[in-house]
């Protein structure tokens, strides 16, 4: 009988908040009142950045409830820039005075819930949530501590509340049903450089950091009280070149608390609850995923380059000649003959391998290169019709390296392959091996799109792939500070790319959808009215993504929402595990036949029926390794038998840093390299209590999402994983996208078809992509075309 592919679906919920609009306010009305504050005319005419800072800043000394500022108050009749607060019912109302406009206090009113928007409603509560230890409020940004980083630096996570316009419809009426995005973004939180003086006090906020039980609490100072706290001021900090960091999720016990995923499930739950409370309809909302395997034929590309120029491009061409790397690369990828040249002239318009050893930030003032010109930007300037792909071969390149110029130069070759820890383990690839694979692919695709390559022979096509290279795709993107519109389809076999910003060919493109039924100028005027945006105005939609097919036009929409992990189960399998337990809870003899391979070894009934339990000697290797392992589990449980001699009850963490060593050994685990030492690996220690308490890990496939393509049905929404998951911490969250049908029959449309495109593994070294790949293909035309012109 023929075996059956099982299709895996899993309920997980994300990072959005379904709320419905209230038409009466009681309950809430019973706790709070809203006073409106109005903010003279005058203030528009302060510089935007400079009259925010004022503004907070001078609100944080007068104001201790919940407050909000908004720009487009029409309760008057026209448009007024006003201070919404949360005041408790029966408390006294503040008089506000904006001293850098005027000694007059501002005008102020109690107004009805009603009148406000759900969304500014929403962002008061949360203003009112994170006043309640342990959260802190700042400026307009919502924190929450996630861990100090070294002595005086803390790691803060700034939670945010948005997607407001998705709410009202083309009239600019709120909708019933609202849906809004948590998103979370770390932040450092450091002492100053120097003790602030008058402007940065009026401008900036400044902290004093308090402990309330194990909780860490930046409380914002008031202008007139800074000056007091002068050795435990705390301020924001940010570096460009080494921003705040917290990892999506994590795979061990200590960085999955502190991870943007748990903290904002932390505080989605929590303020799902409030919102409740207070009699607003609000739930987290759920996804039912369906898991999406790629067929073979998407993953790869139809064939490789068989030739690769090499050319040398680095400041120090001496130390390391071109040719030792030529050798290195001919040694470990024998598909490809490499060719070393000294001219890009001698390439022919074919592709080019690149390499570099300084980075953009070397050439600029303060880089180690500053005044001279950058050999990058005059290779890329004169040779703009050769496919070509740069790599820098510096590990110093583009870190915080400290230094004069021939120590930054003064770099080791690069090796492609390393020895494993273990005697035993064979040769695997380098990071530097990941970067040349990774560039190979690029060269391919450039090589495709610059040359004109026949795509029935250099892009995947086979499958539902030859259908979506009919269609037309369409980027709008921004790309170093310059905004492209481009086009892509294929024609006559090649891609034929239109460059939007024309209107000639605007409206070529016109042309061949009318063809269709439909012109493609009305279906992106359909998705300016989707977000609120008139041409004609000036206000334009700067990034979007569009599909044209003959039946319909699709806007392949990033959603600002993440799959959340089940944290509640997660936490739970972390107690049992931090629990203390008795010491006989913990040994592992009696549940021998649960935890032994019924392949390999025999029952504990017949161990004990041929008498091995009573000496006789095992006979076979089915015996044999039956001994062995009921002789590992009791030297183990004899090591607990040593703890319960001086304590009752442990953990099983505790139990195992105790006696790593001992564990090890009796187990034969692999040692692995930790923090400059070897330690033994005791996962599969950690497997068997699993079986024993019934419980998977917090890295298993039913509490997290973090592997492979995903898509729900309802709304055609997409998520995009690892191929083969992450070992330590997920950085980065799984964006949801969507495709949203502008034009034409939501019925019939196959979204399987475009999940293909995503499942190709050469845009992203070993990875999926997050769009339908010609999208990149458009990427590569305006990078490495357009960009240079």
């Amino acid at each position: 009988m023929a075996k059956q592919n099982t299709v895996k679906q899993d309920t997980f919920a994300t990072s959005t908040i379904q709320i419905t609009k209230l038409d009466k306010y009681e309950k809430l009305e019973e706790h709070y009142k809203l006073v409106r504050y109005l903010i003279p005319e005058t203030f528009r005419g302060k510089q935007r950045s400079d009259r925010y800072k004022l503004l907070h800043v001078e609100l944080r000394g007068q104001l201790r409830v919940p407050h909000r500022t908004y720009d487009y108050d029409g309760l008057d009749g026209a448009e007024r820039y006003v201070i919404y607060a949360l005041y408790p019912r029966h408390a006294a109302v503040a008089t506000l005075t904006l001293s850098f406009l005027s000694d007059d206090p501002l005008e102020q009113r109690e107004i009805a819930f009603h009148e406000i928007s759900t969304f500014n409603l929403v962002k008061l509560l949360q203003a009112d949530y994170f006043n309640a230890y342990p959260y802190f409020a700042s400026m307009g940004n919502y924190f929450v501590h996630a861990k100090p980083s070294g002595k005086d630096w803390h790691l803060c996570l700034a939670i945010s509340i948005h997607g407001a316009d998705k709410n009202v419809g083309e009239d600019r009426i709120e909708k019933t049903q609202q849906e809004f995005w948590v998103t979370g973004q770390a932040k450092y939180f450091n002492h100053p450089f120097e003790h602030p003086n008058e402007y940065s006090k009026r401008r900036f906020p400044y902290y004093k950091l308090q402990m309330r039980g194990e909780h860490v609490v930046f409380e914002q100072l008031p202008y007139d009280q800074i000056d007091a706290h002068q050795e435990d001021v705390f301020q924001q900090f940010t570096n460009q070149s080494k921003p705040a960091r917290l990892p999506y999720h994590a795979q061990n016990a200590a960085k999955v608390l502190p991870s943007r995923g748990y903290l904002i499930h932390q505080f989605t739950t929590q303020f799902v609850e409030k919102l409740q409370n207070l009699g607003i309809p609000a739930q987290i909302k759920q996804r039912t995923w369906t898991q999406f395997t790629p067929p073979k034929h998407a993953k790869s590309l139809p064939q490789q380059l068989k030739q690769i120029y090499l050319f040398d491009n680095r400041q120090n061409q001496t130390t390391h000649p071109i040719k030792e790397y030529q050798e290195c690369l001919a040694e470990h990828y024998t598909a490809y003959q490499f060719v070393a040249i000294h001219s890009l002239d001698e390439a022919q318009h074919q592709p080019v391998l690149i390499l570099q050893d300084t980075h953009l930030e070397d050439y600029e003032e303060g880089g180690v290169f500053f005044g001279l010109d950058d050999p990058y930007k005059t290779v890329y300037r004169k040779y703009q019709d050769i496919p070509k792909q740069s790599i820098n071969v510096n590990e110093y390149s583009g870190t915080s390296f400290k230094g004069n110029r021939k120590e930054y130069l003064n770099y080791p070759m690069i090796t492609l392959t390393e020895l494993g820890e273990d005697e035993d383990e064979e040769e695997s690839e380098t990071g530097w091996a990941m970067q040349f694979q990774v560039s190979f692919y690029q060269l391919y695709l450039k090589n495709v799109v610059m040359n004109r390559k026949p795509v029935s022979l250099f892009l995947p096509i086979s499958g539902n792939l030859k259908q979506l290279m009919s269609y037309i795709y369409i980027r709008k993107q921004t790309h170093r500070g310059t905004s492209y519109h481009i086009a892509v389809r294929v024609v006559d076999d090649q891609l034929a790319f239109h460059d939007l910003r024309d209107p000639t060919q605007k409206n070529a493109l016109s042309d061949v959808t009318l063809l269709w039924g439909y012109d493609w100028q009305d279906i992106e005027d359909i998705l300016y009215a989707k977000y609120h945006k008139k041409k004609d105005d000036g206000k334009e939609v700067k990034d979007y993504d569009l599909i044209l097919t003959p039946q319909r036009a699709i806007e392949l929409e990033t959603v600002d929402e993440t799959v959340i992990y089940k944290y509640a189960e997660i936490e739970r399998r972390l107690g049992i595990r931090g629990t203390k337990q008795p010491i006989e809870e913990l040994f592992l003899l009696p549940h021998y036949d649960s935890l032994r391979s019924p392949k390999t070894t025999v029952s504990r009934d017949d161990l004990e029926g041929v008498g091995l339990l009573d000496g006789r000697d095992p006979d076979g290797e089915r015996e044999v390794a039956s001994m062995e392992f009921w002789t590992k589990l009791s030297n183990y449980d004899h090591l607990l038998e040593e703890i319960r001699e001086i304590q009752s009850r442990i953990t099983y963490d505790d139990f195992v840093n105790m006696r790593r060593n001992d564990i090890g050994k009796i187990f034969n685990f692999p040692l692995a390299k930790k923090g400059g030492q070897y330690v033994y690996n005791t996962n599969k220690l950690l497997d068997y209590y699993k079986i024993i308490w019934n419980i998977g890990g917090f890295k298993s496939d039913d509490v997290q999402m973090s592997k492979g393509i995903w898509y729900d049905l309802t709304d055609f929404a997409y998520t995009v994983g690892d191929v083969i998951g992450f070992k330590d911490a997920q950085d980065r969250a799984n964006l949801v996208r969507r495709f949203d049908v502008l034009y034409g029959e939501k019925t019939g449309f196959n979204l399987q078809e475009f999940l293909e495109a995503t499942g190709v593994q050469f845009i992203r070294y070993r990875q999926y992509t997050v769009f339908p790949y010609p999208f990149y293909l458009i990427e590569k035309y305006i990078q490495d075309v357009l960009y240079h012109q």
